[in-house]
């Protein structure tokens, strides 16, 4: 049986106790969940509770104020109502300090991305020196490598001029071995020529003959050097007992020439002859072994003898001024069919070049005529016709 209290006490309906046991319980999960809150202020709400908090209808400050007004009329309801209101203010302090701590969080974080921004710009700049210090060290190192080309450069120049050097020594090695060859042998034929054309006495006299029969020294050439007298009328006189003023008083008391030579029409006839036969034995024009005889006309004044007797037409007879006026043309052993090929030379080029010639014969040495034929022939002798003497 029911007390006069509990007849006095009065009841909250069914719905309206539900709805506020629904939203205080919302607010508990929401305090629980608060206090179990992350480290940087972020909130983690569980999917349940979300889930929950979208099927449950939010009540409001101002529907459990709608809800709430004919309750807290009702006797008792007023403390009720308190509390929830007590909730309800420290669940929005609650809220607040979440909002503000979130924002907290959200200053810090943007102060840590604006740190990392300066510290990326910093890292910015330092790459950038860095790059900078890069480009220099890549222009350093390619003026290294200039300046290593220009010494490899160099240094190639350098064994190149040392090359061409090098290679320049053996084409003045030939060019010195065939200045010294050129010297040799021109002092060899300064050597012959003081030999075969400055030599006294007979052994001058026998090499200046073979040198002129072999052909090696034609006698212009000791003619042209003023030397001794070669084999046929080559100039220069060598005295023998006499001096150079005995000579030139000689030359001017004969009036004869002071250098052993030939007449001209002597040696145009001789160059005649010699051109129409094949030359094989010795020929004479002035005396050979005794050059001074050529100036005195025969007479030994500066030598032991001469040759010739006195006034012979190979010293230009008693009156020739210009030399010997007669050729001798030396056999050699060859016989008489050698000596009439001189003979008929000489008397054809007589008559071709107009040069009177007195005699042609055949004579065995100082004896005197002889034929041809005889064994004893040795030379044949032509006298020109400008000769006063036979």
């Amino acid at each position: 049986m029911a007390t006069n209290k509990d007849k006095e006490e009065p009841r909250i309906q069914p719905p309206q106790q539900k709805k506020a046991q629904q939203e205080i319980e919302r607010l508990r999960r929401i305090y629980e969940a608060r206090e179990q809150r992350p480290p940087e202020g972020a909130v983690s709400v569980s999917p349940e509770s979300e889930r929950e908090e979208q099927e449950e209808p939010e009540y409001g400050p101002e529907q459990l104020e709608e809800e709430t007004q004919e309750e807290r009329k009702q006797p008792g309801r007023q403390t009720e109502y308190d509390r929830l209101k007590k909730e309800r203010e420290t669940e929005q302090k609650h809220q607040e300090e979440l909002n503000r701590e979130q924002a907290e969080a959200r200053r810090a974080s943007e102060a840590g991305e604006s740190a990392e921004g300066a510290e990326a710009i910093s890292g910015g700049a330092e790459a950038a020196q860095g790059a900078a210090a890069a480009r220099e060290a890549v222009a350093a190192g390619e003026a290294a490598a200039a300046g290593v080309a220009t010494a490899e450069g160099a240094a190639a120049g350098a064994a190149a001029t040392g090359g061409a050097a090098t290679g320049l020594v053996p084409v003045l090695v030939v060019i010195g071995v065939i200045l010294l060859v050129i010297v040799i042998i021109f002092l060899l034929i300064i050597i012959t020529l003081e030999v075969v054309c400055f030599q006294a006495g007979v052994s001058g006299w026998a090499v200046r003959t073979v040198a002129d029969w072999t052909g090696l020294l034609p006698q212009t050439v000791c003619e042209a050097l003023g030397s001794a007298p070669a084999t046929s009328g080559q100039p220069g006189v060598q005295s023998q007992n006499c001096t150079q003023q005995q000579l030139q008083a000689y030359s001017q008391e004969f009036n004869t020439p002071l250098t052993s030579r030939e007449d001209g029409l002597t040696t145009a006839l001789k160059l005649c002859i010699n051109g129409a036969i094949n030359v094989r034995g010795s020929i004479f024009t002035y005396d050979t072994r005794y050059p001074t005889c050529n100036v005195t006309r025969g007479q030994p004044l500066c030598s032991p003898s001469c040759s010739h007797s006195v006034n012979s037409c190979h010293y230009g007879g008693a009156t020739g001024a210009n030399g010997a006026l007669a050729i001798d043309y030396g056999l050699n052993g060859l016989g008489a069919a050698y000596a009439r090929e001189i003979i008929n030379a000489a008397n054809t080029c007589s008559q071709s070049l107009s040069i009177p010639v007195k005699s042609v014969r055949c004579e065995a040495g100082s004896s005197g005529i002889v034929d041809c034929s005889s064994p004893s022939a040795d030379h044949v002798h032509i006298t020109l016709g400008a000769c006063d003497r036979n």
